[in-house]
């Protein structure tokens, strides 16, 4: 005990003496007070297990115990960040050892229990060489009235089945600091579910914000000082600011599962959590309050957080942290306190006007509370929906009888009574209450039973219109939000200008989302599906709100899909590569690594993705040569196969990633049909043999399918490669007559087998003069004529071809300005009938006027008119 608490003197005063002469900062100063500590720990739990096992009294069971027993630092010490006089808050366990028998099992539990009371009483008892460090175990399981040293197992179950709030956020510091590590980091990744939950947690700002009220209760109640640690604008806050975002993002993100309040800041910022204003103040404060609370502790080795408050003591404390006076270091202290309480008031301070009227319940909450009696009901209601009350007090009458509802816990249930009269509050700025009302019924539905979303909405709620603004425009997008409620965050985190990223932004984005799935398929998958759909609402937002013009509209879901299309293949690529290495080629004596290609065919090939289409792709490779096979993974590196094998893998890997349905949906539905032999071909071939095929026999409506092909690949080669063969087709000569025929003939047979299937109306997809025509003209025409003019097929979208047959006098200008203009308007016409969920079929004087226009140009160019 001696010689330990003169190695603590001696370290104390060295860090002490650094830090006063300002020959270190303040996080260094906190990383060695905590690695001090924790070599003191990890040696004092060596020693006293061996001490215990040396002694003649020991039994010979004992003698042979293994160390078994891990010691879990939590609060200061766990996030590295240890004052001066602080209390070490330490958690020990033990692993089970299924071998032993219950009176083993017994005889090992007592054994352990003696090594920690040793333990304590080394490290905390005070003698005339003073203490090591006051320890504080209280964080264990049932608090001082639970077991001592439990097992991993009934920690487990206690979390399980007792976890609170406040122990969640007591562990978010855990760190495995002494004894078997292995056993403790494991049991640490066992419990992050319950630390972290999957979902958003935005139940955890009103956890907070509660404990904080007892916090501020307790601060008031002690004494008047400022106290640097719980008082206004302190170091609590701002723990408490970067907590709510580690707790409510860290369950999807788990680069926030971060000790350090310093670097949870840090990368909160990164993750556009957290302004970088409010970053820098917060972590200027922060250090600001750390130093000032070393300089209280240090000078006499006592717990202290309250500012001195005799003008002596002041003026002494203002010189050790390097200020010429008492009201430099205040004026300083202040301005940092200031701005932290503004920040922690943004984010967790109740609504004061919630709080004034408390006791005063609106109409609509008596209407909610009170839902049994109808009359009470109804004229509570009466007055704000008028014609719609009736329906409105039935539809909620029936939720709140509903099993949904009253199956709800308690917590969760008073989330939701302090919902709904937000909700009936905010539907009486819209027009039609009564879509708005039903719509968001639906996803209330959806989402009441997980009432952490209940809590996103009651803490966003002046945004609010937001959401029920673009469920009031679209269908589709309720019933989207109602199958993915994460969505819902989302939205309210949408900026006003509604401007959905680039492609660039996009594949930075999913990148960072996805860094640290490479390991866990499940978890990429989740993340992947999770991206898809916070774009595309993104997308839908900025088409409604923004009214975003249709080509604007499909660019960008058009980016969505390729940006999940080559995320896809390079997690499915680098996880086949760990099992057998990298594929390998010699051609011409030089080794080479061949590349994936992937082709885009149809609406995704031309730029013209709508929101539910699905994916026309076709799967390549490179590979040719001798030796082709992967290079070695595996163990022992010698795990090879063929590289036909290893790209079919990475095909069906990728497939599989897109196209599965999981409990987030899929990302896209894929149609590989288009590859060489269609069904009946493999899911991917080379290059080379692609060419063929095209060359020597591929029907000439595969060659039509290329009109709209784009490539995706990292390799430049391969892209111009591809590139090449597309032109060397679609620029062969062919008979005009010919390929008129041939397009005619197709276009009757999709013409036969749409009425033989269709409902009566139009379709303007498929019909005559609708947008199947406008595509077939254009493809006839770069069949025809990409031979003389290959400039007109390289382009993969239909406005683009049109100008181009324009310019080079395929087409009399003024028809090419019609296609356009009608092709355009058919499109935007079909996403909003999809946007509002309504069928396809139309009454058939719908565009009577343009569909002539597209049939008399059909007739003109290919000669013969389809009825």
């Amino acid at each position: 005990q001696q010689k330990l608490r003169q190695k603590r003197a001696a370290a104390f005063a060295r860090i002490a003496w650094r830090d006063l002469q300002q020959y270190t900062n303040v996080q260094q100063t906190l990383y060695e007070l905590s690695a001090f500590a924790e070599v003191c720990i990890q040696e004092t739990l060596q020693w006293c297990f061996e001490w215990l096992q040396s002694r003649s009294s020991t039994s010979a069971f004992e003698k042979k115990l293994p160390q078994r027993i891990v010691i879990f630092a939590l609060g200061k010490l766990g996030g590295s960040e240890l004052n001066f006089s602080s209390d070490i808050d330490i958690v020990f366990a033990y692993a089970d050892d299924p071998k032993y028998t219950q009176d083993q099992a017994g005889k090992a539990i007592e054994f352990y229990i003696k090594v920690v009371q040793l333990f304590i009483k080394i490290i905390s008892e005070q003698t005339q060489d003073g203490f090591v460090f006051r320890v504080d175990t209280r964080l264990r399981p049932f608090g001082n009235s639970g077991a001592l040293i439990p097992s991993f197992l009934s920690i487990d179950q206690y979390f399980q089945t007792h976890g609170r709030d406040w122990e969640r956020y007591a562990w978010m510091k855990a760190r495995v600091i002494a004894g078997d590590r292995h056993i403790g980091e494991g049991f640490l990744q066992e419990i992050t579910p319950f630390i972290y939950r999957r979902y958003l947690d935005y139940g955890a700002i009103q956890s907070l914000r509660e404990m904080k009220i007892l916090i501020d209760a307790k601060a008031q109640h002690n004494s008047a000082k400022e106290n640097l640690k719980i008082g206004f604008g302190g170091i609590r806050e701002i723990e408490f600011i970067a907590q709510m975002f580690q707790l409510i993002y860290g369950g999807r993100d788990s680069s926030l599962h971060i000790r350090s309040t310093l670097q949870a800041i840090k990368q909160l910022e990164l993750q556009g959590l957290l302004n970088s204003d409010w970053a820098e103040k917060l972590t200027a404060a922060y250090l600001f309050l750390r130093k000032a609370e070393n300089g209280l502790q240090v000078r006499e080795d006592q717990q202290i957080h309250s500012l001195p408050t005799d003008s002596q003591s002041r003026l002494h404390y203002a010189y050790l942290l390097g200020m010429q006076n008492w009201q430099e270091f205040y004026s300083e202290y202040k301005r940092h306190t200031t701005a932290v309480n503004s920040i922690y008031q943004s984010l967790l301070k109740s609504d004061d006007n919630e709080k004034q009227n408390a006791h005063e319940k609106s109409k609509f909450e008596k209407a909610w509370l009170q839902i049994n009696d109808k009359k009470y009901c109804l004229d509570s209601l009466i007055d704000s929906f008028v014609d719609d009350a009736e329906y409105i007090y039935t539809q909620l009458y029936n939720f709140s009888k509903s099993s949904l509802v009253q199956k709800l816990i308690p917590v969760a249930r008073a989330r939701l009574d302090r919902f709904m009269p937000i909700f009936l509050q905010q539907l009486l700025q819209f027009e039609d209450s009564k879509i708005v009302f039903d719509r968001f019924l639906n996803i209330l539905k959806k989402i009441v039973q997980r009432s952490t979303y209940i809590s996103l909405l009651i803490e966003n709620k002046n945004k609010l219109s937001k959401i029920f603004r673009l469920i009031e425009a679209s269908p589709w997008i309720a019933q989207y939000i109602a199958i993915h409620p994460l969505l819902l965050d989302e939205i309210l985190s949408i900026d006003e200008s509604y401007e959905p990223p680039t492609i660039i932004d996009m594949q930075q984005q999913l990148s960072i989302g996805t860094e640290n799935t490479s390991n866990d398929l499940e978890k990429y998958m989740q993340q992947l599906r999770e991206f898809k759909h916070s774009q595309a609402i993104q997308i839908a937002a900025a088409d409604i709100v923004e009214n975003y013009p249709i080509m604007k509209v499909s660019d960008h879901l058009s980016w969505l899909a390729e940006t999940c299309i080559s995320n896809a293949v390079r997690y499915a690529y680098h996880d086949l590569i760990k099992k057998y290495g990298e594929p390998r080629c010699v051609l011409n004596d030089q080794a080479y690594t061949p590349k994936v290609l992937i082709i885009e065919y149809g609406k995704l090939g031309g730029l013209e993705l709508g929101y539910d289409s699905d994916l026309d792709i076709v799967f390549l490779h490179n590979s040719e040569g001798m030796n082709c096979e992967t290079c070695g993974g595996g163990v022992d590196g010698n795990k090879k196969i063929h590289n036909d094998i290893f790209f079919t893998r990475l095909v069906q890997r990728t497939i599989h990633i897109l196209s599965t349905v999981t409990s987030s949906g899929k990302v896209f539905e894929t149609d590989l049909r288009l590859r060489p032999y269609g069904e009946s071909g493999p899911i991917i071939c080379s290059i080379y043999a692609y060419e063929n095929y095209l060359m020597e026999e591929a029907w000439l409506w595969e060659h039509q399918a290329l009109v709209r092909a784009r490539a995706i690949t990292d390799s430049q080669e391969l892209n111009d490669k591809f590139v090449k063969i597309r032109q060397n087709i679609l620029c062969q000569t062919r008979e005009v007559r010919d390929v008129q025929t041939s397009i005619i003939e197709m276009r009757n047979k999709m013409m036969n087998a749409h009425k033989s299937n269709s409902k009566s109306g139009l379709n303007l997809k498929k019909d005559a003069g609708g947008l199947i025509d406008i595509e077939f003209i254009v493809q006839f025409l770069v069949l025809s004529y990409s031979c003389k003019y290959p400039q007109i097929c390289e382009y993969t979208d239909n406005v683009r071809i049109l100008d181009a047959c324009a310019e080079v006098g395929l087409l009399e200008r003024q028809n090419a300005e019609e296609l356009k203009e009608i092709y355009l308007k058919f499109r935007e016409y079909m996403h909003q009938l999809s946007l509002k969920l309504l069928p396809g079929a139309q009454d058939m004087s719908v565009f009577s006027k343009e569909r002539n226009v597209v049939q008399k140009i059909w007739a003109s160019l290919l000669h013969s008119g389809v009825t």
